[in-house]
Parts: C-alpha cells; structure tokens; sequence
C-alpha cells in the first residue's frame, strides 16, 4: 500500500526532464535559421550603405549636378556649359549672408561679361522671408528657391552660407563653408583670375 505513492512520483520526474530536454533543441534548430537570415540580410545592406555613404556630398573635381533637375523655384540661365559658375546656397535667417551679397554682387558686376555667372540657391521655407531680405539686399544676379532642399541635400550642404565655385567643364574647383569675409573675397578673387585668365578685367588684384 504505501509503494504506490513513491511510484506515481518517481513516474513525473522522468516527465519534467524530458520536457526541459526538448526545449533546447527547438531553440537550437529555430536560432540556426535566423541567424543565417541575420547575417544575410547584413551582407545585401551594407554595400548599398557604404555607396550611399560615398554619394553623400561633393568634392572638389566632381561634377557639379545639372539645377534644372531639382524643381528650384525661379528662373535659371537657360545655358551654363563653358562659364564658370558660383553656386551660393543661403537663407534670410543668416547673417553672414548679408556679407557675402554684397561680395557676390561686386564679383557680379566686374566678371559678369566675362563668362562669369552667380546662383544664389535660397533654402527659406517661406518665400516671403526671401523677399524681405531681397528687399533689403538688393542684387543682380541670379536667385532662386529650393523649399524642398532637393538639391541641398544631393550636394550635401552642411553650412550657411555654402558655395561650390565650379569650372568651365563642369566640375568642382573649391567649395567655401560659411563666410569668412574678406579671407573668402580674396579666395574667390583667385580662383577667378586662374578660371578666367584672359577676361580678367583691369583693377582686379589678389589681395
């Protein structure tokens, strides 16, 4: 009589094991699969990430991208290839942009015959912040919008102002962060008196 119970417990012991035994190798056989799909799915993302990466922003000796792709709001000069061109992204908001229009606008008035061209890609939400500061910054050469930082973002603008001075052909020649006043007048002044040798009008100096 008293053998039954010593029975029926020592019976749900071998059950309890067999139940802690089973339940790694369900892990086991369902980790496999995962980490090889784990380990897939990183190996097909990380050669788009490390492309990205390297699309990300322009260098000096790159292909500046062709404006009229981007949506900017405002017209744009109909031909830019074979003229040497600033391209100056700014904002109402910034004050060292006050500066460089003024620089701009005299860059603008001695080269502007001379193969010379300025874009000035204004970033503002609103149009009617642009127009304020036009009003008080009045110039000549050309302006137009880019709400949507299209093109902001696909030459990676990280400043403001930031300006990409490019060539005859097309390509990258320096790129300025900011406004450093008279130490980005003199850069400007140099790198035009080298892409414009012959044109160069008279009273133009390097320093």
């Amino acid at each position: 009589m008293n053998s039954l119970p010593l029975l029926s417990s020592v019976s749900r012991r071998p059950a309890r094991l067999s139940r802690n035994r089973s339940r790694p190798r369900s892990l086991r056989g369902a980790a496999v699969p995962a980490g090889r799909w784990l380990a897939a799915m990183l190996l097909s993302v990380l050669p788009w990430a490390a492309a990205h990466a390297v699309d990300q922003g322009l260098k000096v000796g790159d292909t500046f991208p062709d404006m009229a792709g981007f949506g900017l709001v405002g017209k744009i000069p109909e031909s830019l290839r074979g003229k040497v061109v600033l391209v100056d992204f700014w904002a109402s908001w910034c004050e060292p942009c006050k500066q460089s229009f003024q620089v701009m606008e005299g860059l603008h008035e001695q080269y502007q015959g001379n193969g010379f061209v300025i874009v000035a890609v204004n970033l503002d939400a609103q149009a009617a912040d642009m127009k304020k500061f036009m009003a008080r910054h009045p110039v000549k050469f050309t302006v137009t919008r880019d709400p949507a930082r299209k093109l902001a973002d696909a030459v990676d603008v990280q400043s403001m102002p930031m300006s990409f001075l490019i060539g005859r052909d097309g390509r990258v020649v320096s790129i300025h962060k900011g406004f450093k006043r008279e130490e980005t007048r003199k850069a400007y002044l140099q790198h035009l008196e080298t892409l414009l040798p012959a044109d160069a009008p008279a009273g133009v100096t390097r320093n």
